[in-house]
């Protein structure tokens, strides 16, 4: 691992280290392992607190008490740590982990983080108390923020923190101005999304502010669930892999439907003969692959069986083909191609992208969170559009999302679609 002396990354950081209202005792004299990076994109550093040395993270990069996070223009990261959290960084964010203990034998610890700037979003793992006390605390410049049990995203963004509860509670204790006072998000309270400014003042917002908009709460409590699950069901789902091949031995002579956990994402719902005459006895319902398993598959692989198509616009009578070529080491998709060819009058859409992986989902194109094509036509009319995907299955073997493209000059032309591909 490369290690250097403050890069030009780091280098505001460490300006602003002396003037961070983590305390020097809660920095750790020794360091040990307290994540893995899941996925990390662009220009994404750690900053040792300790001996203010500096390093680089990739796939895989380990993460340690009284490292700084950095994120620079257009990166971004995500590390899972010790207690199955998720932390994930938007660009030009700035992340203390002053302190984060997890105990396995008796789930308890103490989580101190600080937000310097920019923005982050988290799925609170085993270490999510109740009481919402100190024992899990991320501080911010207007305040500090407890957790009960809790899915939420916060943005530093000029002087004005911005602050979403997607599930669970937060309380803010907010330091900033004169009076200090205490606020509780969430969706069960009055308010799930506010904003505190430099001077204290609270806003309160009955939708999420726009700053939110490329939000993943959905997405998130999906892969979370995979997460929380992977290493409880990891034992027991190759036992049920076996028992599943049975078939009628599994059912109750009285039922006509048992649904069975495989693993971490697969369902299989299996039917009586008397529910099923036709014999067609297991569906397999497929939900999205945890990041921790995308981030364990390496080499490359090609995406080009197209198992689902389903299109809308100004005309679907199109035959389509759609290949992605993704490089699960580097955690890009070095090259794809979405052709629409109509047989009945040569009518093309054609559109070229390459990106990057976050998680389980694909960003596409030039610009992280737009998911914008980087090349587009309609015959020899300039295109544009944009397209979303993410990894399916239980080890990553197929890719499903959407797509659009209109003309550019005349937007009314246009073609849409939802789509499924499988791994070659």
């Amino acid at each position: 691992m490369v290690r250097q002396k403050h890069t030009p990354l780091l280098l505001p950081l460490v300006a602003a280290i002396a003037a961070a209202p983590v305390a020097a005792q809660d920095i750790p004299s020794e360091r040990t392992v307290v994540g893995v990076t899941l996925a990390a994109r662009g220009a994404v550093e750690a900053l040792d607190l300790i001996d203010m040395d500096s390093r680089s993270l990739t796939r895989r990069s380990d993460v340690f008490d009284a490292d700084a996070l950095v994120t620079g223009e257009g990166s971004q990261a995500q590390v899972r740590m010790v207690d199955d959290s998720v932390l994930s960084l938007r660009s030009n964010s700035e992340l203390i982990i002053a302190e984060y203990e997890f105990d396995e034998d008796t789930e308890e610890g103490r989580a101190v983080m600080e937000l310097v700037s920019g923005g982050l979003r988290t799925l609170t793992g085993r270490l999510s108390p109740e009481d919402g006390d100190a024992d899990y605390e991320l501080r911010t410049a207007v305040g500090s923020i407890g957790i009960r049990g809790t899915h939420y995203e916060v943005v530093q963004a000029d002087d004005e923190l911005f602050m979403a509860v997607w599930d669970g509670e937060i309380e803010v204790n907010v330091t900033a101005g004169d009076q200090p006072s205490t606020v509780i998000l969430g969706p069960q309270n009055d308010y799930a999304f506010a904003s505190v400014s430099s001077d204290g003042t609270v806003t309160f917002y009955l939708e999420p502010p726009d700053i939110f908009a490329d939000g993943f709460a959905e997405e998130d409590d999906e892969a979370q669930d995979g997460i929380e699950d992977e290493e409880a069901t990891d034992d027991d789902s190759s036992e049920e892999d076996e028992d599943s091949e049975e078939g009628p031995d599994l059912l109750e002579d009285d039922e006509d439907e048992e649904t069975v956990q495989l693993s971490p994402d697969v369902l299989v719902t299996i039917s009586s003969p008397a529910a099923d005459p036709e014999g067609d006895r297991i569906t397999i319902l497929n939900l999205p692959t945890p990041p921790s398993v995308v981030a364990d598959r390496s080499g490359t692989a090609t995406f080009n069986d197209l198992m689902s198509i389903d299109l809308a616009g100004t005309r679907t009578d199109y035959d389509v083909t759609l290949s992605f070529d993704v490089n699960f080491t580097r955690g890009t998709v070095d090259g794809g191609q979405l052709e629409l060819v109509s047989p009945s009058d040569g009518d093309r859409w054609l559109a070229l992208f390459e990106g990057g992986i976050i998680g389980n989902e694909l960003m596409i194109g030039p610009v992280i969170g737009e998911n914008q094509f980087n090349f587009a036509s309609h015959n020899d009319q300039p295109a544009e559009g944009s397209m979303s995907g993410q990894f399916f299955g239980p080890g990553a073997d197929r890719i499903s999302g959407s797509f659009d493209l209109n003309q550019i000059a005349d937007p009314s032309v246009n073609v849409s679609g939802d789509y499924t591909v499988g791994e070659q």
